[in-house]
């Protein structure tokens, strides 16, 4: 149950085996997972529940397997006590690790994470692996879904070992949030098969009136063991300023953009189209303002 992507620094695609990979099998594979899946796992109580024993001290027993499975560099994050395994989790970097391209023209990527570039097409809709989506399933909102025809929808797709923070991805104003109720289903590949979780997961989306970029919709979904997105009252923004962060688990980000206002970088394009992820952290450059 590996998945494809491309390492930009080394500019080779290898698989990445998912987090939790024989747990996921069972509950998106199986008769019997599945039962469980939709009677206890992608309800939003057991991810409170999951959510409360991993704040707990005892919980910090599991931070140190994980750090070695996963060869994280905790020389990335300095001078941090963790009291349990979620602070572990939700951990700060040290910033000068994660530096925001330079240019202010540059878009930027707005978390460590696996990235797929895709173009909305006139009827509105996000062609994504194993189906599609439109974007006023995603939003619940026709009249600023039908905006964002002919635009980029990126997604960007964290798994349990990355970062869990993220930034906002222009200079702007912060003009409307709303928060969408809904099921926790993994955003890793094998749930796409059957449950489509940009539309049936909990969410949060915010409109953001950008500097350089238009107007930009920002859609934090929600996952399975992951049931509260953390968004700070921000008002006024920046490129690069933290926007907020996940707790336990994985999850994804989608980042709507209208038509001819940003140019995606072309080895990001290309991968996308062949249904490949890019690696990306955040603060790197994934496009360009397009200029009139």
């Amino acid at each position: 149950m590996s998945v494809q992507v491309y390492d930009r620094v080394r500019g080779t695609v290898y698989d990445e085996p998912q987090y939790g990979e024989k747990r996921l099998h069972f509950l998106y594979n199986t008769t019997p997972g599945r039962i469980l899946l939709g009677a206890m796992f992608a309800r939003p109580w057991y991810s409170n529940l999951n959510a409360i024993l991993n704040r707990t001290h005892y919980s910090t027993r599991k931070i140190g397997p994980f750090i070695r499975r996963f060869n994280i560099d905790m020389t990335e994050y300095p001078g941090q006590i963790y009291t349990s395994y979620d602070s572990f989790i939700t951990r700060k970097i040290d910033p000068s690790r994660r530096p925001i391209a330079a240019k202010p023209n540059a878009l930027i990527a707005v978390a460590d994470s696996r990235l797929q570039a895709y173009s909305i097409t006139d009827d509105g809709r996000i062609p994504v692996k194993q189906g599609s989506y439109t974007i006023t399933e995603m939003l619940r909102d026709p009249d600023l879904a039908a905006t964002y025809k002919y635009g980029t929808c990126l997604v960007f797709r964290l798994s349990t070992p990355d970062y869990h923070r993220y930034c906002f991805a222009g200079d702007g104003q912060v003009i409307r949030v709303h928060t969408i109720k809904g099921m926790l289903h993994s955003v890793q590949p094998v749930s796409a098969e059957r449950y489509r979780p940009f539309s049936e997961n909990c969410r949060q989306y915010s409109v953001i009136e950008t500097l350089n970029f238009g107007t930009v919709v920002t859609v934090e979904v929600g996952a399975l063991l992951v049931g509260r997105i953390h968004n700070y009252e921000i008002t006024t923004c920046q490129r690069g300023q933290e926007k907020g962060h996940f707790s336990l688990g994985g999850s994804t980000i989608c980042l709507l953009l209208k038509p001819d206002t940003v140019k995606i970088d072309s080895d990001i394009m290309e991968y996308s189209q062949k249904n490949i992820e890019t690696k990306v952290r955040l603060g790197e450059k994934i496009g360009e303002k397009v200029h009139a």
